[in-house]
């Protein structure tokens, strides 16, 4: 490979290396336009065949200790790479992103979350800890950020938190879509199954989503990294009505997704989810099939509900009676489904992402 061609490092102490934003969109978009992508997370070691190199750092499983020694751990590994931009996308690498900022690299951070926000309602963190330890968080966040290039952001509602700023939207890949099966079933020839794709958590539905399946005329099919031992081990052990597949990678993924009939999407009604566009609600969309989703004021403001049936998120009973309308009504989910499908088409597709993203990096190198 040029040794001329200019570096990137991304950097992660929680995501793995394949992480749908990190690899499939940042990465793989930067390394097609023609730089030298690292990618440093916990996971992983090699190189991929468009070039782009993953270096794994070692992460402690105790989180309050990966959170204080992650930005040190990455800190030789990062600078080895002599990268031209350092592209950092966790909160607990900020000091690292500061430093590397100080010995004159250029730097992004990349806001995934509100992460102000998602602290009040992180369940390891005690109560009354959580609005104080949340406005410490928001401040020094603020103050460390002012260093960086440009904060990117994943909506404008973060994004109004920083001052200068990119926002690149967590559209989904349209070819991801295409050509994973030469004939994929038609909407109406599909089982009667319901699929959730996504971290699995109690914030995320997860006690909910098990009740619902004792309520439904289906069965649901769950695909994602689990938050605790306990739940992995509760998904393992149901029969019947849920499916626990794991965590799948991209392909095996869409291939859930074109054989499924409904997506879920029961989120608890936190700050964070509030104003959240998770990128499953956006595949659920590409691959035609329709969602039920936790009632959200900003997903109705946005026309989801051409392809949405909204549900109260705490009410099982009422998440099965949406299920199983659609489960019942091929005809008017199928329809729901190819709504869902031409709202993304029209209007959140990552191609436009990408290109602001070039545009990002275009403006910190002087271009290739």
């Amino acid at each position: 490979m040029d040794n001329s061609m200019k570096r990137i490092c991304m950097i992660t102490s929680v995501h793995r290396n394949d992480d749908i934003r990190i690899y499939h969109k940042e990465a793989k978009a930067l390394a097609r336009a023609g730089y030298r992508v690292y990618i440093v997370s916990p996971n992983a070691c090699g190189r991929d065949d468009l070039g782009i190199r993953f270096i794994k750092s070692e992460m402690p499983r105790n989180r309050l200790m990966r959170i204080a020694t992650a930005w040190h751990r990455v800190l030789k590994v990062a600078e080895s790479i002599k990268a031209d931009v350092y592209h950092i996308h966790d909160p607990e690498l900020l000091p690292l992103a500061w430093i590397l900022k100080k010995h004159g690299a250029k730097v992004i951070y990349d806001a995934h979350e509100d992460t102000t926000k998602q602290i009040l309602s992180k369940p390891y963190l005690p109560l009354p800890m959580r609005k104080p330890l949340s406005i410490v968080y928001n401040v020094l966040e603020k103050e460390a950020v002012k260093a960086l290039d440009v904060t990117v952001c994943v909506t404008q509602k973060i994004a109004d938190k920083f001052g200068k700023t990119a926002i690149i939207h967590n559209y989904p890949c349209l070819e991801e879509f295409l050509n994973v099966e030469q004939s994929p079933p038609e909407y109406r020839n599909r089982p009667r199954q319901v699929c959730y794709l996504g971290a699995i958590s109690k914030s995320r539905g997860i006690e909910q989503i098990l009740e619902t399946s004792k309520l439904i005329n289906g069965r649901i099919a769950l695909a994602g990294a689990t938050e605790t031992a306990e739940i992995k081990k509760t998904l393992e052990i149901q029969s019947g009505r849920i499916r626990y597949l794991g965590v799948l990678d991209r392909l095996d993924a869409v291939r859930l997704l074109n054989h499924s009939r409904v997506g879920l999407l029961i989120l608890a009604p936190t700050p964070n989810y509030r104003e959240s566009l998770p990128i499953k609600l956006f595949e659920y969309m590409m691959a035609g099939i329709p969602v039920v989703a936790s009632d959200f004021e900003s997903w109705r403001k946005m026309g989801f509900d051409v392809c949405t049936l909204f549900v109260n998120p705490y009410h099982p009973v009422a998440i099965a009676e949406a299920v199983n309308y659609l489960l019942d009504n091929p005809d008017i989910a199928e329809k729901m489904g190819e709504a869902g499908k031409r709202l993304v088409l029209k209007e959140f597709a990552f191609k436009n992402e990408e290109l602001k993203l070039l545009d990002v990096y275009k403006e910190l190198t002087g271009g290739l």
